[in-house]
């Protein structure tokens, strides 16, 4: 009795060892990277901003062209931060946002920095940064760039 007792509560301490902690995988990226949201593409695909407003600085280059700088204000697509909400419980980041480092409320408004155009035109691009960070670790588990075609809200 006392020797299947033992072993018994070998087996329970091995299975305890052994047990997959689901909660540091998803923290660690693991589960996310795994998820049907990054696998299908969607993550990347569903990754854009909602403009609510553009600053236009005319400049002009070395050979004399006059150019505008773009600068994007607004946020996130909401499905896109729902989506993300629904697969991942860490820390979320937009990175390379004018006047700071980065915005870890992906639903605040923020501004990016977009590409010189021309004054007249109706769109321009801007790299968008997102960084997924357990918060455990500070570590990054998810690094994602993209390039938005945005519009020049006049």
């Amino acid at each position: 009795m006392r020797k299947i007792l033992y072993i018994l509560i070998a087996g329970i301490g091995l299975a305890a060892c052994l047990k997959k902690d689901i909660l540091a995988d998803d923290l660690s990226g693991t589960n996310f990277k795994q998820s049907e949201f990054y696998t299908s593409g969607q993550f990347v695909n569903m990754l854009d901003m909602t403009v609510s407003s553009t600053r236009l600085e005319i400049i002009t280059n070395g050979l004399g062209d006059t150019l505008c700088k773009t600068f994007f204000t607004g946020s996130l697509e909401e499905t896109f931060v729902q989506a993300l909400d629904e697969n991942w419980d860490g820390e979320i980041q937009i990175v390379q946002v004018e006047d700071t480092d980065f915005t870890s409320n992906p639903r605040r408004s923020f501004t990016l920095r977009g590409a010189p155009a021309e004054c007249d035109a109706d769109s321009s691009t801007a790299e968008i940064e997102i960084l997924l960070v357990d918060p455990n670790t500070q570590r990054i588990t998810v690094r994602q760039n993209k390039i938005l075609t945005l519009p020049i809200v006049r």
